[in-house]
């Protein structure tokens, strides 16, 4: 099952009482793990009250410091020249962004699935596996020391707080607007009062400058914190991964 601790967490938020004391910090897994988990606990639209998103940050190809390339053109060149060779670490059993990559690029590689982000890190910075697509919050320390190597990142512009890294369209991979994001949500049938109170409490929060120079710093944008932006990026992003799995004939598993 696709990342069981998320899962398990926010179904506790879902059963919850809607009195605003239990909150659930989600990501745009939220809206994919569906199509990957048959057997979903709760409904990720229906159950729960969107109240503020929080930032949004594109994500990032890289590559173990034992890899044999150099830049995200010579990973695509080895990937055609070796197919099902280069083996890319995913957080789960299922990842949309890998899947996207896959489907957009044509390349033949191995998914390799892991229990959870760090120990794929792990296996990633010793040359267990090749590659992994992930978030500069999850890769920015290793990379800044040494342990992992930026090659390319989603989104139709390069990201301002790391520039030299190319977007995927540069490397001919078009369709690759991808991003993470973050949120708070509550358990459905939340009271407005309490959501309005919560939201202004995030605003605040978001508008102060040692926090907007921390999301800064792992390549998250402060994102427009208000509950009818977090609820449309939560359909929107539901929708297009169904229609990703319809595509990509993705099946779940129990």
């Amino acid at each position: 099952m696709r990342g069981d601790y998320r899962i398990i967490g926010t179904d506790y938020v879902a059963k919850a009482a809607p009195d605003g004391y239990t909150l659930v910090l989600v990501d745009v897994f939220h809206t994919s793990t569906p199509i990957y988990t048959r057997k979903m606990p709760y409904n990720a639209l229906k159950d729960f009250t969107p109240i503020s998103l929080i930032g949004r940050s594109p994500a990032f190809l890289v590559a173990s410091p034992y890899f044999q390339v150099q830049t995200a053109r010579e990973a695509i060149t080895f990937a055609k020249a070796n197919p099902g060779k280069m083996t890319m670490a995913i957080a789960g059993t299922g990842s949309v962004v890998v899947d996207l990559f896959k489907a957009r690029s044509g390349l033949n590689f191995i998914s390799v699935p892991y229990k959870g982000s760090s120990p794929a890190m792990i296996d990633l910075m010793s040359g267990q596996v090749n590659v992994m697509i992930t978030t500069m919050a999850s890769a920015g320390t290793h990379i800044k020391a040494g342990k992992l190597r930026p090659l390319a990142v989603t989104g139709n512009k390069r990201n301002s707080d790391f520039p030299e890294i190319p977007t995927f369209a540069e490397l001919g991979i078009n369709g690759m607007d991808y991003e993470q994001w973050f949120g708070i949500m509550g358990p459905a049938n939340l009271p407005k009062p309490i959501i309005d109170k919560i939201f202004l409490a995030m605003k605040q929060v978001l508008n102060m400058p040692d926090v907007r120079e921390r999301l800064s710093g792992m390549a998250l944008e402060v994102a427009s914190p208000t509950p009818e932006e977090m609820k449309r990026k939560v359909e929107e992003d539901s929708n297009r991964w169904q229609k990703l799995a319809v595509e990509l004939d993705i099946k779940p598993i129990d």
